[in-house]
């Protein structure tokens, strides 16, 4: 179980020396009103397993050049990397390289997530999300916002958004997410005449309890 943690929890990366990008991550989602730190469940196990799951992943084009998607599931969805290429039209996604992630993100250290694509000034990575993160029962999306090492549990900056906001923030920032139903065999693309409706009842329900 623990290894199955590991391979779809955020993409960790070996710490390096100082950069701002935590900073400059965090103030921009102050600035939208994203929701962090919240508290963290003191079981490590539990509270892992609430997180989103977010992979940067890297597909080679014919053109030998690289494309680049930032991949955001609900902890409960299986998938394997066959399945999104397939999904995505791609010949081959893998996960994409520190140097890939630097590149993008100038991130050196820290947790790569669904809000990391705000780091990207030049567009370079394409926002993937997954539909059951809009039918989560708990109506929000918790996930790191960015931190100092990643290995160090007890430092992660956790937030918790409503999947709506999520998505239109992502749209705000440039990074109009693709939206994936993994409940489909094969997985599917889902249109934006369906996922209009899907994300007006997220945003509808989020009001409700609220």
């Amino acid at each position: 179980q623990n290894q199955q943690v590991q391979q779809v929890q955020q993409v960790l990366i070996k710490p390096v020396p100082e950069s701002d990008h935590v900073q400059k991550l965090h103030t921009k989602l102050s600035s939208l009103s994203v929701q962090f730190p919240v508290p963290m469940n003191p079981n490590i196990e539990e509270e892992i397993s609430s997180w989103a799951k977010s992979l940067f992943l890297s597909a080679k084009l014919k053109s030998k050049e690289k494309k680049y998607f930032m991949l955001t599931v609900s902890s409960k969805t299986k998938f394997d990397l066959k399945m999104v290429s397939d999904v995505l039209a791609v010949k081959e996604v893998r996960m994409a390289s520190l140097t890939d992630i630097v590149n993008t993100f100038s991130v050196q250290r820290g947790c790569v997530t669904a809000y990391t694509p705000f780091l990207d000034e030049n567009g370079i990575c394409t926002s993937v999300l997954d539909k059951a993160l809009f039918d989560s029962d708990s109506k929000l999306v918790r996930m790191c916002v960015g931190c100092a090492d990643p290995h160090d549990h007890s430092q992660h900056s956790i937030s918790e958004c409503p999947p709506f906001q999520l998505y239109k923030l992502l749209k705000e920032s440039n990074h109009v997410p693709i939206i994936i139903d993994f409940t489909n065999n094969p997985p599917t693309l889902v249109q934006d005449s369906d996922f209009n409706q899907i994300l007006k009842a997220s945003e509808d329900s989020f009001n409700s309890s609220n």
